[in-house]
């Protein structure tokens, strides 16, 4: 996933062997096999990492596990790249353009599922605001209630009609 405040992608979801390698690690956009699939939103196929012009030593991942051939697909919601699928092997020339059109579709679900899921987050996050908002608004009114009707002096409220809408005590006798 793209971490926007970084500037990176993140491992955030990885599965198999070296999933635990591979989840939390960040890769600068722009830089490497994944950072160039975010940031040009294109897929790409990697027969062999070793002679790829776009795999960069020290900033891809897959020089530490032994990884030799990579299928990667941005995963897109509309024109924004949210994040990149990588299918990654220890065989040279694993994938192929069959594989690619087998990820494409699954990559633009799987967009789709994380959109859907950031922002059911989102609205939920909103709503327990709203809810802390009405519970501090409806504290405020309570207290202010109290101190309007223990006034010792007499208050009186008025609608845009002038007519009397609410008065305390001291107002009444």
């Amino acid at each position: 996933m793209i971490d926007e405040e970084k500037e990176s992608l993140i491992y955030a979801y990885t599965h198999g062997d070296m999933g635990d390698f591979m989840r939390g690690r960040h890769t600068q956009l722009g830089k490497g096999l994944a950072g160039w699939v975010a940031c040009s939103g294109k897929s790409l196929i990697v027969p062999d990492t070793q002679v790829n012009g776009r795999h960069f030593r020290g900033v891809d991942p897959e020089d530490e596990l032994g990884l030799r051939s990579i299928l990667s697909v941005p995963l897109q919601v509309n024109e924004n790249v949210i994040g990149v699928l990588q299918v990654m092997d220890t065989e040279i020339g694993r994938f192929d353009a069959e594989d690619l059109t087998l990820l494409e579709p699954l990559a633009a679900s799987a967009a789709i599922a994380i959109e859907n899921a950031r922002l059911y987050q989102q609205a939920q996050q909103e709503i327990a605001e709203r809810r802390r908002m009405e519970a501090a608004l409806w504290e405020s009114e309570v207290e202010l209630s109290a101190i309007f009707d223990s006034a010792p002096i007499g208050m009186v409220v008025l609608d845009e009609d002038r007519r009397v809408r609410r008065a305390n005590r001291a107002a009444i006798g």
